[in-house]
């Protein structure tokens, strides 16, 4: 559960940054273009889709059991 939390705030952090630039130009939308993201932002990001990828693996385990 703590790593969805992790996961999750890394994400909606992305999100808000991304809406306050926007709101600068009166264009607030949720699609992140990721050519402009910093190389930590991308390799974080990619690290997030990794985990994500775990979990959701081990979750659909523990429901496959039930």
């Amino acid at each position: 559960l703590h790593e969805f939390q992790t996961i999750y705030i890394f994400l909606m952090q992305l999100r808000l940054q991304h809406q306050a630039e926007r709101r600068d130009l009166g264009e607030i939308d949720d699609f992140i273009n990721p050519k402009h993201l910093s190389q930590i932002e991308v390799m974080t990001l990619k690290s997030v889709f990794n985990q994500l990828n775990g979990l959701v693996s081990k979750l659909a385990d523990i429901i496959k059991k039930q």
